[in-house]
């Protein structure tokens, strides 16, 4: 799992706190609530995002989108991001989102279940569509025309549409924090 290794810095180091502007601490605020804009970010993520804040800025109110206003389930929504985490072995998002996971109701079951995929047999069938979706994105780029079909008839378009988004949104997160190695802070490893 890419992220923990303390021997690996970031490539690019994170605005430090005197740097923080009025823009960044807005930045900051889109996800963390109206307290960053005092106290500045606690995430690595953020604070290494902020070395470019208009594009930081335009993705925060997207994600914000993914992350709180998508009509799946929170805990689906969560299977997906976690499970796309593992596969690209992204260690920022996968222990970011076991934190998430569980206040979304998944257990430590389930979360142990996510590194072995849809055999385990914890897993709703949606749940196992969803991994499906997730490990066949990850692995050639798309998901099969039966596992979309499936999706489709399971979820309709729209929420197809939110599957999709969100474990596309997190591969590309997975892509550009193991490349920065974003490293994973200490109150997240559990």
């Amino acid at each position: 799992m890419r992220g923990n290794d303390p021997e690996l810095p970031p490539r690019i180091p994170p605005v430090p706190r005197e740097g923080w502007t009025d823009e960044i601490r807005q930045f900051f605020a889109i996800m963390e609530g109206p307290q960053t804009i005092e106290q500045g970010t606690r995430f690595n993520a953020q604070a290494i995002m902020a070395n470019h804040p208009e594009l930081s800025t335009a993705w925060a109110h997207y994600n914000k989108f993914v992350a709180r206003e998508l009509e799946i389930p929170d805990s689906l929504r969560e299977i997906a991001i976690l499970r796309t985490a593992w596969n690209l072995q992204a260690g920022y998002e996968w222990y970011q989102h076991r934190i998430i996971g569980r206040r979304c109701g998944l257990s430590e079951e389930q979360l142990e279940a996510l590194k072995e995929g849809e055999g385990a047999p914890v897993w709703s069938e949606d749940e196992r569509l969803v991994i499906r979706a997730a490990d066949e994105i990850c692995a050639n780029a798309e998901a099969s025309a039966e596992t979309i079909e499936s999706l489709l008839q399971r979820f309709g378009p729209r929420q197809l549409l939110e599957i999709l988004w969100t474990i596309g949104t997190y591969g590309m997160l997975a892509w550009i924090f193991n490349s920065l190695r974003i490293p994973i802070e200490d109150f997240c490893i559990t």
